[in-house]
């Protein structure tokens, strides 16, 4: 186990920097400044590095804050910290809210939105979510899978 974060898709990483952009302020960082700073709290030398790395077939697994023993999410957070402070000049305090409202290695539940019913908020988000876990799922079949009896090539 290690505390470097393989993002689960490219799709989910640029919505997690776009997040963390967000977050920080929009003037205050760029586009490419937040996915580089991302890449670099998840463990590797920027966006370059993790694109070349998650290209990898089969693709590293991704490894959730919840599946990491204690001595694992300290390290990995000591590190979001590390970058976070000395990327934008911030305290530890400033970079800790950062972490609590971007979440940026751990596994989010969806709940639908007030109005919205469970089915209709599933049924929307469905394709998206059969798109990021495609490639771990032809990964983990050796790029082969079933459906109901039949042998079914999955796109990546």
């Amino acid at each position: 186990m290690d505390s470097i974060f393989s993002p689960p898709s490219f799709p989910w990483f640029k919505e997690k920097a776009k997040e963390l952009r967000r977050v920080i302020g929009t003037k205050r960082i760029t586009h490419w400044g937040a996915i580089n700073l991302l890449a670099l709290m998840y463990g590797y030398d920027g966006w370059a590095e993790l694109k070349e790395l998650r290209s990898l077939e089969p693709p590293w697994p991704t490894e959730w804050d919840g599946q990491l023993d204690e001595f694992h999410i300290e390290e990995r957070y000591e590190r979001f910290l590390e970058v976070l402070t000395a990327g934008l000049d911030i305290d530890d305090e400033a970079a800790q809210v950062i972490l609590s409202q971007v979440m940026v290695s751990a596994r989010e539940l969806y709940y639908p939105k007030p109005g919205v019913d469970d089915i209709d908020d599933f049924a929307s988000r469905l394709t998206g979510l059969l798109k990021e876990v495609a490639p771990q799922i032809a990964a983990a079949r050796g790029g082969r899978g079933s459906f109901r009896g039949q042998t079914i090539q999955l796109r990546r």
